[in-house]
C-alpha cells in the first residue's frame, strides 16, 4: 500500500496553480466576448492549416469553455491524489514525497498547458467573430504537443535522478 501524504506546494506549484486560474479566467472571458460579438455563424473546426473547414451556430462557442472546464476540473481533483497515479518508479516511504512533488507538479504542468491551449482557442474564436483574423496559427498545434512532450521528457528524467 502506498502511502498517503500531503505533498508540500514549491514556489513553482504556486506559481503553476495561479497561471492556471488565471488561463481557466481568460476562456471563460473571451468566451463570453466571442459569444456576444458574433453573429448567428461561428468557425467550429480547423484544418491542420488553420483554414476553416466548418461552420457552426454561436453556441458551439460554449464547447470550448465547458471541455477546457471539465478538463481543468477532473486535472483539479486529481491533484488531490498523487498515491494512486500510476509511477515509473516503486513507491516506497522514502521516496513517496519526492515522486508525488513530481507528479503532481507533471499534472499541475498539462493542466495549464490544456487550460491555457482552450484558452488560446477561445481568444481565437473572439479574434475569429470580430474579423480580426481569418484563420488560426498554423504553430498552434506544433506549440501544444511540443509542451506537452517537454513536461513529460522532464518529468520522466527527474523522477528516476536518485
Amino acid at each position: 500500500m502506498r502511502p498517503k501524504i500531503t505533498v508540500k506546494l514549491q514556489s513553482t506549484d504556486k506559481v503553476l496553480e495561479l497561471l492556471g486560474y488565471l488561463a481557466f479566467i481568460v476562456l471563460w472571458a473571451f468566451t463570453i466576448l466571442a459569444y456576444s460579438n458574433s453573429s448567428g455563424q461561428v468557425p467550429s473546426h480547423f484544418n491542420a492549416a488553420g483554414k476553416i473547414d466548418a461552420i457552426s451556430g454561436r453556441d458551439s462557442l460554449w464547447t470550448l469553455a465547458i471541455v477546457g472546464s471539465s478538463l481543468f476540473i477532473g486535472l483539479s481533483v486529481i491533484l488531490r491524489f498523487p498515491n494512486i497515479y500510476n509511477y515509473p518508479v516503486v513507491i516506497s516511504e522514502e521516496n513517496a514525497a519526492r515522486q508525488y512533488s513530481l507528479a503532481t507538479r507533471l499534472i499541475r504542468w498539462i493542466r495549464l498547458v490544456t487550460v491555457t491551449a482552450f484558452a488560446v482557442l477561445a481568444i481565437d474564436s473572439y479574434l475569429l467573430a470580430i474579423h480580426k483574423i481569418d484563420t488560426i496559427s498554423k504553430w498552434f498545434l506544433v506549440a501544444l504537443v511540443v509542451s506537452i512532450l517537454a513536461v513529460m521528457i522532464d518529468y520522466f528524467i527527474r523522477s528516476f535522478k536518485k
